[in-house]
């Protein structure tokens, strides 16, 4: 892997309007002050209830308020995919 490919890889993974249009990009969402409001990977969603956001340690936090699922940027990938 190249120095230069890791560096984006990384900064699109930290990125959660990046993390928002790589994943999801047909999802409801909202904009939020350090992410975004997406429709729920986990549970059938009408409107946008789990937030892709920055955590204090620079990583990503995903919370639905709606049926409770939490993890970080691998766990959303992981539903996403249909790991």
């Amino acid at each position: 892997m190249s120095p230069d490919y890791a560096r984006e890889l990384r900064a699109a993974l930290v990125d959660p309007n990046a993390i928002r249009l790589a994943l999801l990009p047909s999802a409801k969402w909202a904009k939020q002050a350090r992410g975004v409001l997406v429709s729920c990977p986990w549970h059938d969603d009408r409107s946008p209830s789990c937030s892709v956001r920055v955590a204090c340690d620079g990583t990503i936090s995903v919370k639905c308020f709606s049926c409770g699922a939490t993890g970080d940027v691998l766990s959303l990938i992981a539903q996403v995919r249909g790991l």
